[in-house]
């Protein structure tokens, strides 16, 4: 009989998951200045211990629309030159829990020789935000 409960038990959360896999965690309902996140990446990376000369760049990317939904996604693309592993993974743990809704995308790392003692690692990596933006729809 519990086996039996079991398997319905699976069968419901199942069907939740499906429901809300494709819906977004978290969405605004603006777009943020892209200086908050340029500061929220810099902030991370002065606690990561990574110098402002190994942040090579952060560039904010225009909003797109996901697919047909009332939702878009706010990119912004991160680039370290000379950085450990270490240093990668403390600064986007303290960017994505810096701010809810806050996620790395992806993450690409080349293993290019660094500098005469420096760290071998160039590290790119995506943050993403959602904000909830219905297509107008004006009626006249």
């Amino acid at each position: 009989m519990d086996a039996f409960a079991d398997v319905q038990e699976c069968e419901q959360l199942s069907a939740r998951i499906v429901g809300v896999r494709n819906l977004p965690t978290v969405a605004t309902d603006q777009e943020e200045p892209s200086g908050e996140i340029t500061g929220l990446v810099e902030a991370a990376a002065t606690s990561a211990g990574i110098p402002a000369a190994k942040l090579l760049d952060i560039v904010p990317q225009p909003p797109a629309r996901v697919g047909d939904s009332d939702y878009k996604e706010k990119a912004t693309q991160v680039t370290l030159k000379d950085v450990t592993l270490e240093q990668v993974v403390k600064l986007m743990h303290g960017v994505v829990t810096g701010r809810r809704g806050l996620r790395a995308k992806w993450l690409r790392l080349d293993a290019r020789s660094g500098e005469e003692g420096g760290s071998p690692w160039t590290a790119e990596f995506g943050l993403t935000y959602m904000i909830y933006d219905p297509p107008r729809t004006d009626r006249k």
